[in-house]
């Protein structure tokens, strides 16, 4: 029997996705503020993934490491398949030159090719880094409950986030860095699963807290707009501009502000702030969020072709309304894909 789905938890991946497309081959102008506004608060959207997935991993009433071993191979051999769809994509539309061995280190090691753009695998390859450590996670947590886990949790957050924080006021703590060599590139994302553990665990008592006292429901909303302005001063303090400007927030995910917005979003969900019907057809479109993350750049490219060879180079005319509309056609379009390759055998389970 199938777990039964969490709607509040598609919802807020449904909304996630749309701002992760919304950041992608972007067609703002670069004198848009608004577009700008709405590109920082897009970095809480993969945060958001990461605390819905640390949060649903170890809900689980047991670990399985039969279970366990397949997600992981599933996981990695849908990566592997999808990175030589991306391979045979790129090759055809540019100007690629593999050799057997660098095919081979692409694939199944992690590697690059140049003229490859697989964007938005590293988000797999870093899930597949959180699936790694589970066993150890779930056994902290499943023992202690709070505990290990709240320590697991300052441990990701000093070195995953507060660095860069430190940096920003001159402090150099790249020598100490070698002390979180074991997680990698994946620091910052295993704090927001914990962090999404934690806020699983304590729902009720949040929600409690909430109910309380009415005016306690502003809470998420100011958290998003604290977040989203501390991220809009973080871009200004090196670009002298609340404009675009083609110019992303760097290391966005490493912010504090970044952790006001993404807690914010999820509690804004969690707490079902949100009107019903917007949760309704955002829970439905965030039960395809993983078909969504895969096919949406080769969709942009070949929507970006299909428009310019049969209608007019409208992306001479870039604008936020314009990235709004490609947003919202590309998420479609990879959504009913999505929704008609979940129906046929083995291709599925790519999309799952």
């Amino acid at each position: 029997m199938k777990n039964k789905r969490i709607e509040y938890f598609d919802a807020l991946k449904g909304f996630a996705i749309i701002l992760v497309v919304f950041c992608h081959h972007v067609v703002l102008n670069g004198e848009s503020i608004l577009g700008n506004i709405v590109m920082s608060f897009a970095w809480a959207a993969v945060p958001c993934f990461f605390m819905v997935t640390g949060g649903l991993l170890h809900k689980a009433k047991e670990f399985s490491w039969k279970k366990w071993l397949i997600r992981m191979f599933k996981i990695y051999a849908g990566m592997v398949v999808w990175k030589l769809l991306y391979w045979i994509f790129y090759t055809i539309i540019g100007d690629v030159s593999t050799s057997i061995g660098e095919l081979i280190n692409y694939l199944f090691l992690m590697g690059k090719i140049v003229g490859v753009d697989t964007g938005p695998i590293w988000f797999i390859e870093t899930y597949l880094q959180i699936l790694l450590f589970f066993p150890i996670t779930y056994q902290l947590y499943s023992r202690s409950k709070i505990g290990y886990t709240v320590f697991l949790l300052g441990y990701t957050f000093v070195f995953g986030i507060l660095r860069n924080a430190m940096c920003l006021v001159g402090i150099d703590v790249e020598p100490l860095m070698s002390l979180t060599s074991i997680f990698s590139e994946s620091t910052n994302m295993l704090f927001y699963c914990i962090l999404g553990v934690l806020l699983l665990h304590y729902r009720q008592e949040i929600t409690d807290y909430f109910n309380a006292k009415s005016l306690r429901k502003w809470i998420p909303l100011i958290l998003i707009i604290i977040g989203g302005i501390g991220m809009m001063l973080i871009k200004y303090s090196y670009t002298g501009s609340f404009r675009w400007y083609g110019i992303y927030v760097e290391d966005g995910y490493n912010r504090i502000s970044t952790i006001l917005m993404a807690v914010g979003l999820y509690l804004s969900f969690s707490l079902e702030i949100i009107p019903n019907k917007c949760t309704s057809l955002l829970a439905r479109l965030g039960s395809h969020t993983m078909g969504i993350f895969y096919l949406h750049y080769p969709v942009m490219i070949v929507l970006k072709w299909i428009v310019a060879k049969l209608v007019v180079n409208i992306y001479d005319y870039y604008s936020f309304q314009l990235n709004v509309i490609q947003t919202l056609v590309v998420v479609v379009i990879c959504c009913g894909i999505t929704v008609v390759a979940k129906k046929i055998p083995i291709v599925k389970n790519l999309f799952a």
